[in-house]
C-alpha cells in the first residue's frame, strides 16, 4: 500500500571522503526522503504540469518526474520542491552545509530547453519572487539533449541565499514556449565528483494495470433525452462498453406534493423500468441519482426521505430486471449560505449525517444499497481543517467525511483535480478516504471531472461582519438557502468579513422574481449592510480583492454601481466572474491526458483494498473528451 508522507530512507553514501545525501529518487513515494512535496504553480494563459512516468528514468526501476509546460506571453509557470513538509510544526528546513552542491539528472523530449532555477531558504519564503535565479545553462553547457545528464550547482552560486535553512527549489519557466523534460536523483553532494546516490525502492511500486481500464462509475444526467429513445440509451450503453464503465448514477425526476415539495413519486416509472430492464442486460448496474443542498439542513429531510420512498416503490413496482441496483444522494451542504458562518457549519453538518442515517436505513429496508457523494476535502489532514470538520455525532466525534463513510454501503470522493501526482493532486486527495475506508472494510469511488460550467457573473452588494453574518441569517431564515428571489446565492470569506452576492441559478427553470439590481437591494436591507456610496478600502475593497484573488473559481473583479430601489442614489458593489478553476477538470486537455492521469491514479490506489475504482463526471462531457484530441 501507498503511503503519503516521508519515506524515511537511509540515504547518506559514503565513498572515502565524499557523501551524498538523496532527496528524491520519485520513486518511492508522492514525497521525498523527507517527506517534502512538489507541484506546478501557474497563471492562466500560461500551465505546468507534472506526472511520475514509470518508462523514463536513468537508471534502475521506479519513476522519473516528467514535466510539462507551456508559458505563454502572459501569465507565468513553473514547479516547485519542498525539501520538508510545508505544514511541518514547527517549520523545518534542510541544512545543507555540509553539502555544497545540489544535483539532478535530466533529460529532454527535445534538445534544448532552458529555464531558471531558484534555492529558497527561510529568509527567501517571505519574499519569493525577488529571490535571485540562475539559468540551467549555467551548469549544463551543451544543455538538455535526450540523453540523460547530470546538473550539478554550487549553491554558493546563490550568494543570498543561506545553506543552513534551505526550503526550497524552484524551476521558473520564463521564455515563452513549451517545455516537456524530465528529472529523477536529486541530492546534495558534498564534492562536485560526488557519485550518484540512488537507494534501492523500500515500497513496492503501483503495479500496472496495462489490461484493464480504471473507469468504474459515471454520473449520467439529462435523464430525459434517454428516456423513450432506445437509440439515445444504445449509444450509452456502447460508450460504457467501450471505456470499461459498469455502473452509472442515473439522474432521477419526482413529482411533488404541493406546496412542500416532497418526492412522492417517480413519473413515467416503466420508460425508467424498460431503460435499467436494457443496462442490465447489457451488464450494467444503475444507481438512482437525487439529491439537493437543502436536504441537508433538518427543514428538508422529508424531501430526502421523500426521495427514498419514491424509489423503493418504483422498485416495487417492478420486475426483477427492471430495478435501481441503489439509491445514490448529492447532496452538497457546503452550496448553502449558511456554511460560510462557522458558528452554524457544525450544525449543519450534523443535521446533513442525521439525514444521511435515516436514508440509509429507508434505503436498506427495502433491501437497497445507499451511497453518496462528498468532496476530498471533508477527509481533512491539517489539524486546523480537522478541527473545522470535526462533528459529534452518534456519540463519537469525527470528521465529517468518517462518519459518512461509516453510515454508508460506499462513497464516491468527488477528487476533482487533473493531476495524479504532486501535493495538490489526485492521489494526495484521495489517500486520506481510501486509508480510513480500508480500516472498516468500505469502497471509495474517486470521482474525476470532466466538465467546466459556463462563466457567469456575480455581483456582491452585501458586506457584514463574521460575528454579525450567522445572526442575521437566523434572523432572516437564511442560513438554510442557496438561493434568493430566484437567483444563487453566494458568500466569500475574507478577515474578519463575508461578503454576500448573487448570480444566476443554474440548472434551474425558474425565472427570477424580480430585476437583479433590486434582489440586491432587497438583500443588503436584510443584513443591515450600510455600504458608502463608493466602494472604497476604508470598507472592504482590499478585503474583497484579496478574498477574490485566493480563491481560483473567483476571476475579473470589477467595481461597479446599483441602483437603489425607489431611490435616485447609486449603491457600490463589485463583480466577479464565477468559473470552473481549470485544476479541478480535465475539460479542454483531451483524451490522452486524461487516460494517462487516470492510470496513473489508479495504479497507486490499487494498494488499497478500500479501492473501487474511478467515477467520472459526466457522460456528455466525458464523451465529448474522448474525442477531443
Amino acid at each position: 500500500m501507498f503511503l503519503l508522507g516521508s519515506v524515511l530512507l537511509a540515504a547518506t553514501l559514503a565513498h572515502g571522503a565524499l557523501r551524498a545525501r538523496v532527496i528524491w529518487t520519485f520513486g518511492h513515494s508522492l514525497t521525498n526522503t523527507m517527506g517534502g512535496g512538489y507541484n506546478v504553480f501557474s497563471r492562466s494563459p500560461s500551465w505546468a504540469r507534472t506526472y511520475l512516468d514509470a518508462d523514463v528514468h536513468p537508471s534502475g526501476p521506479g519513476h522519473s518526474l516528467r514535466i510539462t509546460a507551456h508559458r505563454a506571453v502572459k501569465g507565468f509557470c513553473g514547479v516547485w520542491f519542498d525539501f520538508y513538509p510545508a505544514n511541518s510544526v514547527p517549520k523545518r528546513y534542510f541544512d545543507a552545509r555540509p553539502y555544497p552542491y545540489l544535483a539532478f539528472w535530466i533529460k529532454g523530449q527535445k534538445p534544448g530547453v532552458d529555464f531558471d532555477i531558484k534555492i529558497v531558504d527561510s529568509r527567501g519564503e517571505s519574499h519569493e519572487d525577488a529571490a535571485a535565479a540562475r539559468p540551467l545553462h549555467a551548469y549544463l553547457a551543451t544543455g538538455i539533449t535526450t540523453r540523460w545528464q547530470k546538473v550539478t550547482i554550487p549553491l554558493a552560486d546563490f550568494t543570498e541565499t543561506d545553506p543552513g535553512s534551505l526550503a526550497r527549489m524552484v524551476f521558473i519557466f520564463n521564455v515563452p514556449g513549451d517545455y516537456e523534460f524530465y528529472v529523477d536523483d536529486v541530492s546534495f553532494e558534498s564534492s562536485l565528483n560526488a557519485p550518484s546516490a540512488v537507494p534501492a525502492a523500500t515500497e513496492p511500486q503501483p503495479a500496472a494495470r496495462e489490461d484493464a481500464a480504471p473507469y468504474h462509475s459515471m454520473w449520467v444526467w439529462k435523464t430525459a433525452e434517454l428516456l423513450n429513445n432506445p437509440q439515445a440509451a444504445n449509444r450509452l450503453f456502447d460508450f460504457c462498453s467501450r471505456t470499461g464503465l459498469k455502473e452509472i448514477y442515473l439522474s432521477i425526476d419526482f413529482d411533488a406534493s404541493p406546496g412542500h415539495r416532497i418526492p412522492v413519486s417517480i413519473p413515467d416509472g416503466p420508460s425508467y423500468g424498460a431503460f435499467l430492464k436494457a443496462a442490465h442486460q447489457r451488464g450494467l448496474l444503475v444507481e438512482a441519482l437525487a439529491g439537493a443542498p437543502v436536504w441537508a439542513a433538518s427543514a428538508y429531510h422529508a424531501r430526502a426521505l421523500g426521495a427514498v420512498r419514491a424509489i423503493l416503490e418504483l422498485n416495487a413496482r417492478m420486475g426483477a430486471e427492471g430495478r435501481f441496483d441503489g439509491i445514490h444522494f448529492d447532496v452538497e451542504p457546503y452550496l448553502l449560505l449558511g456554511f460560510a458562518a462557522p458558528g452554524y457549519r457544525k450544525l449543519l453538518l450534523k443535521e446533513y449525517l442525521e439525514m444521511l442515517a435515516q436514508c440509509s436505513a429507508a434505503a436498506h429496508k427495502g433491501h437497497v444499497a445507499f451511497a453518496c457523494d462528498i468532496p476530498w476535502w471533508f477527509f481533512p489532514v491539517s489539524p486546523a481543517a480537522r478541527e473545522e470538520l470535526t462533528v459529534s455525532f452518534d456519540g463519537t466525534e469525527k470528521t465529517v467525511g468518517e462518519h459518512v463513510a461509516d453510515l454508508l454501503d460506499s462513497v464516491t470522493i468527488m477528487d476533482y483535480r487533473n493531476e495524479a501526482d504532486g501535493s495538490g493532486g489526485i492521489i494526495t486527495f484521495g489517500i486520506p478516504a481510501l486509508a480510513y475506508a480500508a480500516e472498516i472494510h468500505k469502497k471509495i469511488r474517486i470521482g474525476l471531472e470532466t466538465s467546466a460550467e459556463t462563466p457567469t457573473a456575480v455581483t456582491f452588494a452585501v458586506a457584514v461582519s463574521t460575528g454579525k453574518f450567522f445572526a442575521k441569517l437566523r434572523q432572516e431564515h437564511l442560513e438554510d438557502q442557496r438561493s434568493f428571489e430566484g437567483y444563487a446565492l453566494h458568500a466569500i470569506r475574507a478577515d474578519g468579513s463575508i461578503f454576500i452576492g448573487l448570480g444566476p441559478l443554474l440548472h434551474s427553470n425558474r425565472a427570477p422574481e424580480m430585476p437583479m439590481d433590486v434582489a440586491l437591494d432587497r438583500l443588503r436591507k436584510l443584513f443591515g449592510a450600510k455600504f458608502a456610496d463608493r466602494f472604497t478600502v476604508a470598507n472592504g475593497l482590499d478585503q474583497a480583492r484579496s478574498a477574490v484573488a485566493d480563491d481560483p473559481q473567483w476571476q475579473e473583479f470589477e467595481l461597479v454601481e446599483l441602483q437603489a430601489s425607489g431611490r435616485g442614489r447609486k449603491i457600490a458593489a463589485f463583480q466577479v466572474i464565477r468559473c470552473t478553476p481549470p485544476i479541478t477538470t480535465f475539460h479542454g486537455l483531451g483524451w490522452k491526458v486524461f487516460r494517462e492521469e487516470a492510470r496513473s491514479a489508479a495504479d497507486w490506489f490499487d494498494g488499497y483494498s478500500s479501492f473501487g475504482g474511478l467515477a467520472v463526471h459526466y457522460y456528455q462531457s466525458f464523451r465529448a473528451l474522448l474525442a477531443a484530441p
